[in-house]
């Protein structure tokens, strides 16, 4: 048997926010709220403007690995940026274990203080998401993702990446 892999998003105040589940899009220039249906939200809604000093930021983004199903556990959890064009002037940031939060808080629009190490963009040689929860429930901890867009950035769009989730089952 084998485990069911979902990613969920969770958004709005921490008082009431929303969780989605099976997220196909990991957006990064939304606002922190629902827009459309729950497979299409933050589209285009808060783009980032090239500040004239210093650095801007796209909202956090709070997203989190599901595993349900038939298995035993789930271990080795790595995250990456593995593909994608590398603007100048733009770092894709992440908390790392023991930085990534277990509860949720209210996403900022300002320098996260949880998103401070850049995303890799190789897959790391050991684990870098913590998890929580047993079998057959097991989820990681939040992996807090934040855009920041220097002064030095060119105009336009930056592209697509791909995230790789990868980790060891049994």
């Amino acid at each position: 048997m084998a485990s069911t892999f979902g990613v969920s998003k969770k958004f709005g105040p921490s008082g009431g926010p929303t969780e989605t589940d099976n997220q196909n899009y990991m957006h990064l220039i939304g606002a922190d709220v629902l827009a459309g249906n729950a497979n299409d939200y933050q589209t285009g809604s808060n783009q980032i403007t090239i500040p004239p000093s210093s650095n801007a930021f796209s909202y956090e983004a709070w997203f989190r690995a599901k595993w349900t199903g038939t298995y035993h556990t789930i271990t080795t959890v790595k995250f990456w940026r593995s593909s994608g064009p590398n603007p100048t002037g733009v770092t894709y940031k992440y908390a790392t274990p023991g930085v990534a939060a277990a509860s949720y808080a209210t996403p900022v629009n300002t320098a996260s203080s949880l998103a401070t190490t850049a995303i890799p963009t190789s897959e790391p040689g050991s684990s870098n998401v913590d998890t929580e929860g047993s079998a057959p429930n097991i989820t990681s901890k939040f992996v807090v993702l934040q855009m920041t867009v220097a002064s030095t950035a060119s105009p336009g769009d930056v592209g697509e990446s791909q995230f790789t989730w990868k980790w060891t089952e049994s």
